[in-house]
């Protein structure tokens, strides 16, 4: 939440006169506190201050089409509102707009317009605009160029990238083919959370008879409901690899894929079991 301002009062007065900071800072102390009025006013508000050029409410305005669907606003002035903050330098409004070409939120995707927004926010350092662009470069099997972006945005620490990154060097696509490297990659993407780093780490690390290694990937996996991890970690711990054989624990975690493949399992059951 939105500390309240030191002054509200005097920041109420500065954004009845039409002072786009305050009505900016206003409509985002307002925004913070669950009151439909108050989300109401500060729509407004951000309203009043993008009118006035100010670059963050003109983003904010834009993005309240993804928090409320056209009740305070809609698609098309959505879009605009991106391409104002755009035009006047805001990066990720510029990846946004990319966003809504790319993946159709509010419309066919338009691949070329995507990559346009995308390598405008990429060129300015916007890491999940690099991903993006490497994933639009990897559809057209332009592989190199994509490695390239990808190991732009991987040194930003997006994980994503990093896994991407990872099988560029794994599988010599785009880039010299380098197991180690690879390998690298895939344990930044892991410990950043990426899934599927972390479920392939299991794989590659088991096939090097490293089941301890193996367990520990699958159980970050496995806790991020990865179905395939879940499996490995309920087969570790039933035939006893990388961990004491515990046929106790083995179950806990079937009954846990169980409720993820069938969510009609009955809940309860399995949480007495988990001793929630």
């Amino acid at each position: 939440m939105t500390p309240k301002p030191k002054n509200l009062k005097k920041l109420k007065e500065a954004a009845k006169l039409g002072d786009a900071t305050a009505q900016f800072e206003l409509a985002e102390y307002l925004w913070s506190k669950p009151d439909s009025k108050n989300s109401q006013i500060a729509a407004g508000l951000y309203r009043a201050a993008a009118e006035q050029g100010h670059l963050e409410a003109q983003y904010t305005l834009a993005n309240l089409f993804h928090v409320y669907p056209r009740q305070y606003i809609g698609e098309e002035e959505s879009i605009e509102w991106f391409k104002k903050a755009a035009a006047q330098g805001h990066v990720n409004s510029m990846y946004e707009l990319g966003c809504c070409y790319s993946h159709g939120m509010y419309m066919e995707p338009v691949m070329e317009e995507a990559e346009k927004w995308f390598q405008m926010a990429a060129d300015r350092g916007h890491a999940r605009a690099q991903y993006e662009l490497g994933l639009y470069h990897a559809k057209q099997e332009k592989h190199e160029k994509a490695a390239e972006w990808y190991k732009k945005a991987a040194d930003r620490n997006d994980a994503d990238a990093q896994f991407e990154l990872s099988l560029c060097n794994l599988k010599g696509q785009g880039l010299t083919l380098n197991n180690d490297e690879g390998v690298k990659w895939m344990q930044k993407a892991g410990a950043l959370g990426n899934v599927s780093a972390q479920f392939a780490l299991g794989l590659i690390f088991s096939v090097k008879q490293d089941h301890r290694r193996a367990l520990n990937w699958w159980l970050k996996a496995a806790k991020q409901q990865h179905i395939g991890a879940i499996e490995k970690v309920e087969h570790a711990y039933k035939n006893g690899l990388g961990t004491k054989k515990n046929l106790a624990e083995a179950q806990k975690w079937r009954d846990r894929l169980l409720f993820l493949q069938n969510p009609k399992t009955n809940l309860l059951d399995i949480l007495k079991k988990w001793d929630v």
